[in-house]
């Protein structure tokens, strides 16, 4: 019998600022004549200093973690000199995001509010309802077309749930 455990831990900062030093827009609004095309006064209002749009932007580093879990028990069978089992299970867990210090929001269409990360349950710090339930099972076959035969055909069934680890930037 087999029996094995991984834990992973996966802490990333993400640093997603765009754009970074803030946005300067001029539109010629300020310096244009009645009647004039606004992109040939763009320049006039940058030398005014005459700016339709400003934006500033804060630097902000999400220090994202999600933590997995995954477990397994397995045993080799043999029916016969030609015929072996594997029969086994496993778990998979991986955790919804979450950042470190509870930076995180979520939108609640049922209340119409936003929802705030804090200390607590996991549920309190991803507001996202995590998936306990990935068991999956596992069966091999290795059968042998003669008694005498090396050579060995296997064919293998299982149950896999795959946790997307390190796409953090498509989730966010």
């Amino acid at each position: 019998m087999k029996i094995g455990y991984e834990y992973l831990a996966v802490n990333t900062a993400v640093q997603d600022t765009n754009p970074l030093l803030g946005l300067d827009t001029y539109s010629g609004q300020f310096s244009r004549v009645s009647g004039g095309a606004n992109n040939i006064y763009n320049l006039a209002d940058f030398f005014f200093g005459l700016r339709s749009q400003y934006e500033l932007a804060n630097l902000t580093v999400a220090q994202m973690r999600q933590r997995f879990h995954f477990a397994y028990v397995q045993d080799d069978l043999k029916v016969n000199q030609k015929l072996t089992l594997n029969l086994g299970l496993r778990y998979e867990f991986g955790t919804p995001y979450y950042e470190a210090n509870n930076r995180l929001s979520n939108y609640d269409p049922a209340t119409n509010s936003i929802l705030l990360a804090k200390d607590g349950s996991l549920y309190d710090r991803a507001l996202v309802d995590p998936d306990y339930n990935n068991f999956g099972p596992r069966l091999t076959t290795a059968a042998s077309a003669l008694t005498t035969s090396r050579l060995t055909i296997r064919r293998v069934l299982f149950t896999n749930y795959r946790s997307d680890a390190g796409v953090i930037s498509a989730t966010i």
